[in-house]
């Protein structure tokens, strides 16, 4: 890749590395009250970024939740598909096809792996989890749970757990490509 996502305060920031270096401003949205990213993922056609960044839903007020946006890198347009139905996510993860987003949100009181279709506007749970990343296929789910490494069928059927090695609260997973 040749382009960084950042964020400062409550704008998103694209560096383009392949020119001067220059910072270039994708948005600036304050009504929304971004906060920091806290983890991002690019579209496969490097036109959106799905951002998990905290909001607060009363501008300047101290209630903050943890949301996934989606950012139009051409028009700096913000969609939020997170916030509203649960009350947190994080690790957004493109599918690749670049039509669903796997991500990581809290229901109850467990963690669990939901893959939001874009096209259909549709949210599955897939499984109970911290972290997930596709097969490059795009047909299975890695996740990590208490189990351990599962791998799971993008609808969320056919759960086998593949390591108990790997357990819990474990840092963000890649799959080869």
């Amino acid at each position: 890749g040749r382009r960084l996502a950042s964020s400062t305060g409550q704008s998103i920031q694209i560096i383009d590395f392949n020119e001067d270096g220059s910072v270039q401003q994708i948005t600036d949205h304050p009504v929304l009250n971004l906060g920091s990213i806290g983890s991002a993922d690019w579209s496969h056609d490097e036109n959106k970024i799905a951002v998990a960044s905290s909001y607060s839903p009363n501008l300047g007020g101290e209630e903050r939740y943890e949301g996934i946006y989606l950012v139009d890198l051409q028009g700096g347009d913000l969609e939020l598909i997170l916030g509203r139905r649960f009350p947190e996510g994080y690790a957004p993860t493109w599918s690749p096809d670049g039509r669903s987003i796997a991500y990581t949100a809290t229901f109850g009181h467990s963690l669990g792996i939901y893959v939001h279709n874009l096209e259909e506007q549709v949210v599955r749970f897939i499984a109970r989890g911290t972290y997930n990343a596709w097969s490059p296929d795009g047909s299975k789910l890695a996740v990590c749970c208490e189990d351990g490494l599962k791998l799971v069928d993008f609808d969320g059927q056919n759960e086998r757990v593949l390591s108990e090695a790997v357990r819990g609260d474990t840092h963000p997973l890649s799959w080869s490509r």
